[in-house]
């Protein structure tokens, strides 16, 4: 659904962050992120942010 929302508003949508261990990435609360999970986040978008990562390899791991 995320990346057929980019699409219609001309946006570039980023592959999915692979989830490994769930518990690690939450915040006490189980909603927000951890420092460990902003981190992962941070990890798998940067060369997407650099201009690196190319918007054809969305969705590929």
């Amino acid at each position: 659904m995320g990346v057929r929302l980019c699409n219609g508003r001309s946006a570039i949508a980023a592959a999915r962050l692979p989830i490994t261990n769930p518990e690690a990435g939450f915040a006490s609360d189980g909603f927000h992120a951890s420092e460990a999970g902003y981190r992962a986040w941070a990890e798998h978008l940067v060369d997407f942010v650099l201009g690196i990562e190319q918007p054809g390899r969305v969705g590929r791991a």
